[in-house]
């Protein structure tokens, strides 16, 4: 009898009762209803945190066993976390693609910049040498049109920044009128680096 009075049916009641639903077949393929999903997921949504006095109330409220409700929050906040994983993964990658962009723009940008740099360089220098030749043309009263044999070489030194080198604008002398923009039409100009 002592034996009968032994036996652990309360207990295994007990444990049932608590809702360990993985101990009962029955409690085991209960589901959700929509209505206490979304239920749980409003309570969700005002705190992720799962008190065992808030946990106790919902399963009141939802007619389910506390386990259940504890079993959900942490399976919701694991989603949860994936998700804020993906935004804030997301929110890096456009970030990063835009810098790249925008490098990719700098850049082109710089070397429009170094271009057109070069080329007012060079047309500075070539004004300034255009300007003295003439200069010197006037002081001595030379006509340059009619003129064939005269300075065969003039050297002009221009400095540039993206180089660090010297353009010698180097002018030679012709014998007939070539036509250069209605600046000079007896000397063509070339360019060498050195």
């Amino acid at each position: 009898n002592q034996g009968h009075r032994k036996h652990p049916s309360k207990d295994v009641t007990k444990d049932i009762g608590d809702g360990d639903e993985l101990m009962c077949g029955v409690e085991k393929k209960r589901r959700l209803t929509a209505e206490q999903v979304n239920f749980l997921e409003t309570s969700f949504s005002m705190d992720l945190k799962l008190e065992p006095e808030r946990k106790a109330h919902l399963a009141k409220q939802l007619g389910i066993q506390p386990r259940q409700v504890a079993i959900w929050f942490q399976n919701r906040r694991a989603r949860w976390k994936n998700q804020q994983i993906e935004q804030d993964y997301e929110s890096l990658k456009a970030s990063y693609e835009a810098v790249v962009e925008e490098k990719e723009r700098l850049l082109k940008e710089h070397d429009l910049a170094l271009e057109a740099n070069k080329r007012l360089q060079a047309e500075v220098c070539f004004k300034h040498a255009m300007s003295l030749l003439w200069s010197g043309y006037e002081e001595s009263h030379v006509n340059i049109y009619s003129m064939t044999d005269s300075i065969t070489n003039a050297y002009f030194h221009c400095l540039t920044r993206r180089h660090s080198s010297l353009i010698l604008l180097h002018f030679s002398s012709q014998h007939t009128l070539i036509g250069f923009g209605g600046i000079c039409d007896a000397w063509s100009p070339t360019f060498r680096y050195i």
